[in-house]
């Protein structure tokens, strides 16, 4: 088997996972299944979680596609809009980001996409734009970026009405004619702005970064008028859907495409040891907790954890599920996060959709930013190096932590249900479980019970109980095995721990 990419060189021979009595024993019985979740990014503790530090560079091949791919995306969003109205909520869930022309649309569909997106691209202040952009010297950066899709916004959302309203999808908006207008004069002097900003940062010796400080600024000028409109009752804020479509999708379309870069992935968490009080307050639940001590099997090609988990699809039984073997990666903590190159590292979208929405222009050329279609061994090991490196990357605030983590994501394997992304590990590799300082009677008792069980089952007498409390020599969180807890193999399952 070839090396698991990112597995460290040395490990641990344990590793300890903080978790709460009531995920433990109510909400998901956890122990019971002897299961671990893998989280998406939204559902951990920071943020900035998954943060990448993307930058944007290239010619006028890739840039135009990226404003085709918004274009598409936004026109989406708008027909979506049409038909829901506020009656159910639009998410970034519903824009198809990964193939802005899925074979899904219908016909029909498919001519009125076409005919909004020719009716934004016809607009030659768009096309100067673009070249004006590519022309770059510095990268683009996320600010920046956001400045330039909010002022495609302002003249891609009238076009693509009068298209919506000519095909007599929606009736026709007051003052459309109008609005293009006024958002094709503005795109014109952001395309002449471009050149300024050049210019800006060749005579700064910060460069980039003035820009990007520049962008911001106007960027948060922008949302504080956006703001004060819905303050004025000028938009009215309980219209989300509106909203989304009018006032938020270009900030969030930056964060969205970022799962063009690498596929969606998630976690599971755990520390290197179980010492530090703070990481027991924030995952032990306030040390009413326990800390979960698995021993780590080791390998000659990887360290970690085997899972039973789904692992493939049946057209006649659908998911099936098998052992599969899962490194624990160490996180490494850093003062900036990895910077990516978004158009050079499209490895979330298939082959087909990148030569024909990215890598191509509508009349054939090649972008420089193409690889050829060369995608050897190495260039394969090196683009899921960088994805394990941007997936195991935190700031250094997140020191404390000492955090490995198991990392799941699918190629192929669709893991956005829940149900889907619920693992179960060997019983055989939990070594002992921590009580928090605060643990109850009650739920000591019921874990004891759980595993007394379990003992039975697996024929086990060396499972341990440990008891937290704080040592005042050291400053930290120890532990002290139970030693009058012990598993006692019997016929009888209950009462097989005893003192």
């Amino acid at each position: 088997m070839k090396r698991i990419l990112g597995q460290p060189r040395r490990m641990e021979d344990y590793i300890y996972r903080f978790r709460s009595a009531r995920a433990l024993l109510e909400n998901y019985q956890e122990l019971q299944k002897q299961s671990i979740y893998f989280a998406k990014l939204e559902e951990l503790n920071d943020p900035m979680e998954g943060f990448k530090d993307i930058f944007w560079s290239g010619d006028d091949i890739v840039w135009g596609n990226l404003f085709r791919h918004y274009i598409q995306c936004m026109a989406h969003a708008f027909f979506f809009l049409c038909i829901a109205q506020e009656e159910h909520d639009l998410t970034w869930d519903m824009i198809p980001v990964l193939d802005a022309r899925p074979e899904r649309l219908t016909d029909e569909l498919r001519v009125l996409h076409d005919e909004a997106l020719s009716e934004v691209l016809s607009q030659s202040e768009l096309s100067e734009c673009v070249q004006r952009i590519a022309a770059r010297v510095q990268p683009v950066r996320r600010n920046e970026l956001e400045f330039y899709l909010r002022n495609v916004h302002e003249l891609a959302v009238p076009c693509v009405a009068r298209v919506f309203a000519r095909r007599k999808v929606h009736p026709p908006f007051l003052g459309v004619d109008e609005a293009i207008e006024n958002a094709k004069s503005k795109l014109a002097k952001v395309a002449d702005s471009v050149h300024m900003v050049n210019l800006i940062e060749e005579g700064s010796s910060s460069g980039e970064h003035a820009s990007e400080r520049l962008f911001a600024s106007l960027n948060e000028a922008m949302k504080q008028v956006a703001l004060i409109d819905k303050y004025n009752g000028i938009f009215d804020a309980s219209k989300r859907n509106s909203g989304f479509v009018f006032l938020s999708f270009p900030e969030q379309y930056v964060r969205n495409i970022e799962r063009l870069v690498y596929p969606e992935w998630y976690t599971a968490c755990f520390s290197k040891d179980f010492h530090n009080s703070a990481v027991w307050g924030t995952y032990g639940d306030r040390h009413q907790g326990v800390c979960l001590k698995f021993r780590v099997k080791k390998e000659s090609e990887w360290s970690g954890l085997t899972l039973n988990r789904v692992c493939g699809w049946s057209s006649v039984t659908g998911a099936t599920k098998g052992d599969v073997p899962h490194p624990l990666l160490p996180v490494t903590y850093q003062s900036k996060f990895v910077a990516i190159d978004f158009f050079r590292s499209l490895g979330g979208v298939s082959a087909p959709v990148l030569n024909r929405d990215w890598h191509r222009s509508q009349d054939g050329r090649v972008s420089i930013c193409d690889f050829g279609g060369d995608f050897s061994e190495e260039k394969r090991d090196d683009f899921w190096k960088a994805f394990m490196v941007s997936a195991t990357t935190k700031l250094k605030d997140w020191e404390y932590e000492q955090e490995y983590r198991l990392v799941l994501y699918g190629n192929i394997l669709d893991f956005s249900d829940k149900a889907d992304r619920v693992a179960n590990y060997d019983f055989a590799d939990l070594e002992g479980i921590i009580f928090g300082l605060n643990t109850t009677d009650a739920d000591k008792l019921a874990i004891m019970k759980i595993i007394d069980e379990k003992c039975q089952q697996h024929q086990r007498e060396d499972f341990k109980f440990y008891q937290a409390y704080y040592e005042h020599a050291t400053g930290r969180i120890e532990a002290t095995e139970l030693g009058h807890l012990k598993v006692i193999l019997s016929k009888v399952a209950s009462g097989a721990v005893s003192a």
